[in-house]
């Protein structure tokens, strides 16, 4: 294997041009975020309405996301190189090493960008104050709803060239837009043939945020023997808020049963019937979606509270 310096150097050239740019040509209706152009309705609450500034932020978490999965990408790459092609230790390893350490220090550059962005918006002292979701992963979460807001849902195209203008939406129609919509007792899943008409990266950022927060559990409070599947809480506790909802929500499962025969609890071909006890996988993802929409939740009423109150 022959190693041409001066190719590799102009192929990270070309992909640090091509992560510096946004084609917004490329953007879908419904993964929208960054609205060319803005209408308000003519009623007294979109005139008394402050809206958000939040392109700056909504730039620096592409860039974040564009280098964290190019710097993954290249670091595997490396890996390969030096165990299949068993160049450690060589000139050629040093200078990939070095590219790849380039652009973890971009990433970095970048995270530290986008949390000063987070602390510069108007909801940043609200995520300030969220105990468990912290900076990183509440402008991320921020970033992937439309348009960076999660109370005003911008303007935007639909397919036959019907302008659907700007104005506020509901709690609900943020929960469906990240995937979290109940139809029927039935939470939305992907069906084979089927578009989702949910966004992806929305519903994901919901997802690592829920997570994250049942990181803050903190002592006397606990699970009492490592076999039970939630903690318990004392008064005044110093836990996320989102994980003492959890463990409740955990605890009221504890003996729920299916409504409908459930395909993600029974093997293969084989789904759970109805009236069966949930699987623990099961209560603890509805517990984590309950978590997931009081989150989203929240950020809509603190959005809301700040777009609408009185100038």
């Amino acid at each position: 294997m022959f190693f041409n310096g001066g190719v590799l150097a102009t192929k990270f050239a070309n992909t640090q041009m091509m992560l510096a740019s946004t084609s917004l040509s490329m953007l879908r209706p419904n993964n929208l975020r960054y609205p060319l152009t803005v209408r308000r309705n003519s009623t007294q609450e979109r005139n008394q309405m402050k809206k958000f500034d939040s392109g700056a932020l909504l730039i620096a978490s592409d860039i974040l996301d564009d280098l964290e999965r190019t710097r993954i990408a290249n670091q595997n790459r490396l890996r390969a190189f030096q165990n299949e092609q068993g160049m450690t230790g060589t000139p050629q390893e040093a200078k990939i090493v070095e590219i790849v350490n380039g652009l973890a220090a971009l990433e970095t550059m970048a995270e530290t960008v986008l949390k000063k962005e987070m602390k510069r918006h108007p909801l940043g002292k609200w995520v300030a104050t969220a105990n468990g979701i912290g900076e990183k992963q509440g402008a991320r979460l921020l970033a992937s709803l439309s348009g960076g807001d999660p109370y005003i849902r911008p303007e935007f195209e639909l397919e036959d060239g019907t302008i659907e203008p700007e104005r506020p939406r509901t709690v609900s129609e943020l929960w469906a837009y990240c995937g979290l919509r109940v139809d029927q007792g039935v939470a939305q899943r992907r069906k084979k043939g089927q578009q989702s008409n949910w966004n992806d990266e929305a519903k994901k950022r919901a997802f690592l945020v829920a997570e994250s927060t049942m990181k803050r559990l903190t002592k006397p409070c606990g699970r009492v023997t490592e076999e039970d599947e939630f903690a318990t809480h004392v008064d005044g506790c110093t836990c996320s808020p989102y994980r003492v909802l959890y463990d409740t929500q955990r605890a009221k499962h504890e003996t729920s049963t299916h409504t409908f025969d459930c395909p993600r609890c029974g093997p293969k071909g084989k789904p759970a019937l109805k009236g069966s006890p949930l699987s623990a996988g099961h209560r603890h993802m509805r517990s984590l979606r309950y978590v997931m929409k009081r989150i989203l939740r929240d950020y809509y009423n603190e959005s809301k509270r700040l777009q609408t109150e009185t100038k």
